[in-house]
C-alpha cells in the first residue's frame, strides 16, 4: 500500500485514457509538488516511520538481500493468508 497507493494515484494522473477508476486504501491522493523533495526530508530525520525505504537505497539491503536469495523470496512472497510458517523459510 505503501508505494502502490502513489503509483496508482500518478499512474491514473498521467495516463486517464488507460484508466477507469483507482481505489486506494490508507494512501491519500498528494498532488505532485516539484519545490518539495520528500526524499530529502526523510534523510535528514533518521529514525522516522519510513526509515525502511532509505534502508532499501543502501549497500547493507544490497548485501543482507543477496546473502540467501531463496530465503529472501520467499519472505516476500508470502502465503496468500499472510501466515508465515517461518520453519519452513528459514
Amino acid at each position: 500500500h505503501d508505494w502502490g497507493g502513489t503509483l496508482v494515484w500518478n499512474f491514473a494522473m498521467h495516463f486517464p485514457e488507460r484508466v477507469a477508476a483507482v481505489c486506494s486504501f490508507c494512501t491519500p491522493f498528494f498532488p505532485p509538488n516539484p519545490r518539495k523533495n520528500p526524499w530529502k526530508s526523510m534523510k535528514s530525520k533518521p529514525g522516522g516511520r519510513f526509515d525502511y525505504q532509505l534502508w532499501f537505497q543502501g549497500e547493507e539491503a544490497e548485501t543482507e538481500l543477496e546473502k540467501d536469495t531463496r530465503r529472501t523470496i520467499k519472505l516476500i512472497h508470502r502465503a496468500v493468508s499472510g501466515i508465515i510458517l517461518l520453519r519452513n523459510i528459514l
